[in-house]
């Protein structure tokens, strides 16, 4: 016969079981938990960037300046406070994410009054006073703006937004297309002849063989220029262009990370990324504690001759994450940027992702960085 010890034994044990699973279970939930839905720990830096942006870093026409300190100077790239298309492309993607199509619309505007030339190509830059603009327009751009004016239709079903991404894609589609290859960019009808292949946004493409089929085999040519341009398992990472008339690719001592980075996030939304990038960048950060704007093609370490960081690197990687839903990398990347992030309420450029010394505060760190951090809500 069992003694009431032994059966109240393992009734006691269960209950005491049952009590630690409740408490470990309340603990958790109150935690921030690290994913991606419902954490709100970056909503502060976040809406800081976004007010310097839309304070401080815009124009009486609410077009974005490339840079806060104005310019004098006009060179070969864009300086001062001229205004890029991608910089509108970018911030039009981010008033999607944040449903604002009063904002949205803001820079729409802007497109449509100062951008758009009279052969219905987009400018990929104007001066401040939008008086004068450059007739040369960059593939990467008018694809950025054919997205988002596409998602903007998808969304609020402006008719506006729909004539005006088929008149950018029809340009782009007669002037920029080679051969089923896209080029960098056309100037007065004559296309280039080097593809830069973080360029080649392959969703974009493939959202436009809904418009006319001719961009199948784009986006096919595209895709396999792209994979061609893979270094190599121990820098998995990829080439800056590829040159059409020579048929190969242009090689430099040295990769910048950007343009990598915006290479595979382009392969990551069309789901033909590597995953031994995303290893590396994880050993990068492991072995280095950081990840840096320069790598040297042969040893596939930090170039020592440029060993500075950048916001733009962090804030593309993190977008690499969120579509691949690598949570734990993403925060790490977000304590690294937010590093960079300028927080001395004194500072004449508060809140922005910049060098609170020399000012020098750029949209496309900025307009990165928002983006990343309001990631949660990328579908």
């Amino acid at each position: 016969m069992r003694s009431k010890y032994n059966f109240a034994k393992p009734l006691v044990l269960i209950i005491i079981c049952s009590l630690l699973l409740i408490t470990i279970t309340a603990d958790w939930w109150q935690k921030p938990q690290k994913g991606l839905q419902g954490i709100n720990e970056y909503d502060k830096n976040l809406e800081l960037a976004l007010q310097f942006i839309e304070e401080k870093l815009s124009g009486p026409s609410k077009g974005i300046y490339t840079n806060y300190l104005p310019s004098n100077k006009r060179k070969e790239h864009a300086t001062g406070h001229e205004i890029l298309a991608e910089s509108e492309g970018l911030i039009m993607s981010f008033y999607l994410k944040t449903r604002e199509q009063q904002k949205y619309d803001w820079h729409f505007d802007f497109l449509t009054e100062k951008m758009i030339s009279p052969t219905n190509s987009l400018r990929w830059r104007v001066s401040e006073d939008t008086r004068s603009g450059s007739n040369i327009s960059a593939s990467v751009d008018d694809l950025r703006v054919i997205r988002a004016l596409f998602e903007g239709y998808q969304l609020w079903g402006n008719s506006k937004y729909q004539q005006l991404y088929l008149k950018l894609e029809k340009a782009l589609r007669q002037k920029s297309v080679v051969d089923s290859y896209l080029v960098d960019y056309y100037h007065q009808d004559l296309p280039a002849s080097v593809i830069t292949l973080s360029y080649l946004d392959l969703k974009t493409i493939k959202l436009l063989t809904n418009i006319n089929s001719e961009w199948d085999n784009v986006y096919k040519s595209s895709l396999s220029i792209i994979k061609r341009g893979f270094i190599s398992d121990s820098l998995p990472m990829y080439y800056k262009q590829y040159d059409l008339n020579r048929e190969n690719f242009v090689h430099d001592d040295t990769i910048n990370l950007i343009d990598s980075l915006l290479t595979l996030l382009h392969l990551a939304e069309v789901n033909q990324h590597s995953d031994l990038s995303i290893d590396w960048l994880k050993e990068q950060i492991s072995v280095h504690g950081r990840l840096y704007c320069v790598y040297d093609l042969d040893s596939g370490e930090p170039s020592p001759a440029q060993h500075y960081e950048s916001t733009a690197v962090y804030a593309i990687a993190m977008r690499v994450c969120l579509v691949l839903d690598e949570y734990e990398l993403y925060h790490t990347l977000a304590a690294m940027m937010l590093e960079l992030q300028v927080m001395d309420l004194n500072n004449e450029v508060y809140g922005a992702f910049a060098d609170g010394r020399s000012l020098q505060a750029y949209s496309y760190d900025n307009l990165q960085a928002i983006l990343a951090l309001k990631g949660y809500n990328r579908k």
